[in-house]
């Protein structure tokens, strides 16, 4: 294999990142925008670094990447500079060559602590042969609003048979969440804030979780919610008289519940018809989160929501991280760089 080199992104490889991007990601044009590169791989405050995204070179052609994003784990009484890996890509031509651990090699000595959400089985491959290991975090689970997410499992979008099924699963669904109180004129009170002014509540609620987990702090928020408009998804965040909260936002036809606190079943079904109501314009095919059995809130299985059969998995480096002494970690869905 020729020489390669591991660099920081910055102008000098704008260019020949761009190609890269644009092989390995095509019709994402985004993945090579600086601005949105400087935004999600943005180092840490104290850095010096002029990104977080790490570029592998072989002749001046960018081969291979992997970008890191900055957090701050709270594990009892500890916080832990930490950072999770995303968007590892590694040019076809380049693979088989072990490229991937290089680049790991140099990221793992940026924090004590790294971190990747529920990689594919080939990846969990390459993270266990670097020498990761895995921790449970929580279930996913989804509320269909209609039929595309089950017909669409079952058969091919746009066949007829899809499009049948589609409409019987729609009914039924309808009908389910007619009972729980979903679809419904059901929503008094329910006021939609900016997500920064849910930081002390959120902040004050993650400080109750007895396993590890990310710290939501105002820096996290600031950079999370503020994200540049024409890369990201917009995070909108609303609350109830009682005190229960939700930040959330639209992926596709999908809405995705990042974080929430529900002090009741009445005020699950309140925050969740005004999620509803807010995108009424779109075809929101379902909803979707994360179970937290270990949380000050209701299961949002009470409010009609299905659980995967298998939970999230938090891959860590290194082995002997603090993290090896549990066997669960709270997760939420933008904790990384989940939807950006």
């Amino acid at each position: 294999m020729k020489k390669i080199t591991i660099e920081f992104y910055d102008k000098q490889y704008q260019e020949a990142h761009s190609a890269f991007a644009e092989k390995m990601y095509p019709n994402r044009g985004y993945k090579s925008a600086p601005e949105y590169l400087y935004w999600k791989f943005k180092p840490p405050k104290e850095s010096d670094r002029p990104s977080n995204l790490l570029i592998a070179l072989s002749n001046e052609q960018v081969v291979g990447q992997v970008g890191l994003v900055p957090a701050t784990l709270i594990c009892g009484d500890m916080e832990i500079a930490t950072q999770w890996l995303g968007d590892v890509m590694v040019d076809t031509d380049f693979r088989g060559f072990k490229l991937s651990h290089k680049l790991y090699e140099e990221a793992v000595k940026l924090t004590p602590l790294t971190l990747s959400q529920s990689p594919s089985p080939v990846a969990w491959n390459t993270f266990k042969s670097f020498g990761f290991e895995s921790v449970d975090g929580p279930y996913r689970c989804i509320l269909p609003i209609n039929g595309d997410f089950f017909a669409s499992f079952f058969f091919k979008p746009g066949t007829r048979l899809h499009r049948i099924s589609r409409m019987l699963f729609s009914n039924i669904f309808f009908q389910r969440n007619k009972l729980k109180g979903i679809n419904a004129n059901f929503m008094s009170d329910i006021f939609e804030i900016r997500p920064i002014d849910i930081i002390n509540k959120s902040s004050y609620f993650n400080k109750k979780i007895s396993i590890p987990h990310i710290k939501h702090g105002k820096e996290f928020f600031n950079w999370r919610t503020n994200s540049p408009k024409r890369f990201s998804r917009e995070i909108k965040c609303i609350e109830t008289e009682n005190g229960s909260f939700c930040l959330f936002g639209k992926n596709g036809n999908s809405l995705v519940m990042f974080d929430y606190v529900i002090t009741s079943i009445l005020d699950g079904r309140r925050l969740i018809n005004k999620m509803l109501d807010i995108y009424s314009n779109d075809d929101i095919s379902d909803i979707r989160s994360c179970l937290y059995p270990y949380y000050p809130s209701i299961s949002l299985k009470e409010l009609g929501f299905f659980q995967y059969r298998t939970p999230e998995h938090i891959c860590y480096y290194p082995k002997t991280a603090i993290i090896s002494n549990y066997t669960n970690f709270h997760y939420c869905f933008f904790d990384s760089d989940g939807s950006i």
